[in-house]
């Protein structure tokens, strides 16, 4: 699952350097969960419909992966709108 959690990360901080500051490399799965929960966070503030987020579960226990494709296509979406970080509107 460090896989699939690991993408996750570096896709926002692709398209917003710096949106995942810190990034557990080991540990539990636990941390593993923080890491997931940092990313949607960082989602949130990027401008992504709290409705369009998966489920942290979704992504760890594999449970939803629709919802977590769902996500990522919201995503896409968000960034080819204009979204930026921190705003309230899109372009």
């Amino acid at each position: 699952m460090y896989g699939a959690a690991s993408f996750v990360y570096r896709l926002i901080n692709a398209i917003h350097s710096g949106s995942v500051k810190k990034i557990h490399q080991k540990g539990q799965a636990f941390t593993v969960m923080q890491n997931i929960e940092a990313f949607q966070k960082a989602l949130a503030a990027y401008g992504v419909p709290s409705e369009d987020l998966f489920q942290t579960v979704d992504l760890w226990e594999k449970r939803n992966i629709p919802a977590v494709t769902k996500t990522i296509f919201a995503l896409a979406r968000t960034v080819s709108n204009g979204c930026t970080l921190n705003t309230d509107h899109c372009l």
